[in-house]
């Protein structure tokens, strides 16, 4: 008989646990996670890693990373060599959006940190929001459109500089030489220019010029593509 009782009770105490491992929940506990922009527009640099990430973004590229938010320094470094691009203290928050520009050189490196607001866009929208940024040492930059050079979108974009984002019209059939955007100097010569995709529609798009003035290769004059989210 006391055997019996004891299997009664044993078997009671794993029905109970069952009933408590199936018991409702109601909120999980998660890390608040803010997510960084990285665009690597470092001359003649390498990949970058982005402080306990483990992704590496290639030089002249973007890439979206998530970190943890909250108070505490953002640390770019070389993915090789180790060596310290940018490491600054900011405050983040969960679900914030935010970018870092990384250009200079590899042994003297500047970093521009953004705090981002990104429009929403609608599904059957057509049109694109842009900005600029100007990581290019060949000095304040104009903006125009190829199809009416005359006029700026943007104006006198100096280094280091992040414009407003603008609305553009972006139909499904674009007309030619409104989506391509062109670069001029102070001589109103052009320097780059760049187009923009198709995937850009309904969304926030940012045109980054990079390079160095008597740049080669990857150190060349050019535009970088970023898309937001």
């Amino acid at each position: 008989m006391k055997k019996k009782k004891n299997k009664i009770l044993i078997f009671s105490l794993f029905f109970l646990s069952g009933l408590a491992s199936c018991k409702k929940i109601t909120s999980i506990d998660t890390d608040p996670i803010a997510t960084v922009n990285i665009v690597n527009a470092i001359n003649a640099g390498g990949g970058v890693k982005l402080n306990l990430n483990r992704e590496v973004v290639s030089n002249n590229t973007f890439q979206i990373q998530a970190i943890y938010a909250g108070s505490g320094n953002i640390k770019a470094y070389d993915a090789v060599s180790n060596a310290v691009y940018y490491n600054q203290p900011q405050e983040t928050v969960n679900g914030g959006l935010y970018s870092l520009y990384l250009t200079g050189t590899a042994t003297s490196t500047d970093g521009v940190w953004v705090k981002d607001s990104i429009k929403a866009y609608g599904s059957a929208n057509t049109t694109t929001t842009v900005r600029v940024v100007n990581l290019s040492n060949a000095g304040p930059v104009n903006v125009s459109l190829a199809s009416a050079t005359a006029t700026n979108v943007f104006a006198n974009v100096a280094y280091k500089s992040v414009t407003t984002f603008q609305d553009f019209p972006m139909p499904l059939s674009v007309p030619s030489g409104t989506t391509t955007f062109q670069f001029k100097d102070a001589a109103n010569t052009v320097v780059a220019s760049f187009t923009l995709p198709e995937s850009a529609r309904n969304r926030s798009y940012t045109i980054v010029l990079k390079g160095l003035s008597a740049g080669a290769g990857t150190s060349a004059i050019g535009c970088i593509g970023q898309q937001h989210y």
